[in-house]
């Protein structure tokens, strides 16, 4: 089964058209098929229409829970003084 093809006209800039022709004649390819290529690429995200474009990054909230803060002021060794001497 053939595949059914849509006739249209396409307005572009004329230095970009001339560019295309030398890349088709070096290419060997039809305007068709540089246009029908280039729109795949597209359509597949396999060409970024806006390469300037700036990927934003997701900001990333940690949850947490107000303890209060620090209350009193014991030193490592307090504590592990305590430790070492309710255990023996």
């Amino acid at each position: 089964m053939q595949k059914q093809l849509v006739r249209t006209t396409v307005q572009i800039d004329q230095d970009l058209y001339k560019s295309v022709k030398l890349k088709m004649l070096n290419e060997q390819l039809s305007f068709r098929q540089m246009v029908e290529t280039s729109l795949r690429a597209v359509v597949n995200d396999q060409l970024d229409l806006n390469p300037q474009r700036k990927t934003r990054k997701k900001k990333i909230k940690f949850g947490g829970y107000n303890l209060g803060g620090i209350k009193g002021k014991l030193s490592r060794k307090e504590i592990y003084e305590e430790v070492q001497t309710s255990i023996i």
